[in-house]
């Protein structure tokens, strides 16, 4: 069994806590990272020192503006991808991130019937179920 946490940098934060926790987990035996944030500048500074770590930027919206930002710190070595509240997202904001080949994925979404029919662009789902196997029992 391997471990793949989702670590948010919560706003607040500062540089040298974010470098520091990045520290820990190189430290630690966790091979595979996503790291979330709603604050570009620690996906970035993540970029440069994690730089095989998943970076999501957290939106309430997807807009042209966050799909730039993220876009500018993916150098090719980051899975980049935009995490945006579900109760927000429209048809058009995901047709935005797929004509900018944006990875996209939702938070947060408990309920089953939803998720069974969700966007099959969106590749990721947050929920506040711990147990996935009775998220999806009935799907």
């Amino acid at each position: 069994l391997e471990l793949y946490p989702y670590i948010e940098i919560k706003n607040g934060a500062t540089a040298e806590q974010v470098a520091s926790l990045a520290e820990v987990v190189a430290n630690s035996e966790l091979t595979t990272v996503t790291w979330i944030a709603r604050n570009i500048d620690f996906l970035s500074q993540l970029a440069e020192i994690r730089p095989n770590d998943r970076l999501g930027l957290i939106v309430n919206i997807v807009s042209s503006k966050s799909i730039k930002a993220l876009a500018e710190i993916d150098k090719g070595r980051n899975l980049c991808f935009i995490d945006v509240w579900y109760s927000l997202l429209t048809i058009p904001q995901i047709n935005s991130c797929k004509k900018s080949n944006m990875p996209l994925e939702v938070w947060t979404l408990d309920d089953k019937d939803k998720i069974a029919n969700i966007d099959p662009y969106i590749t990721g789902v947050t929920s506040n179920f711990v147990n996935s196997e009775k998220l999806f029992e009935t799907l």
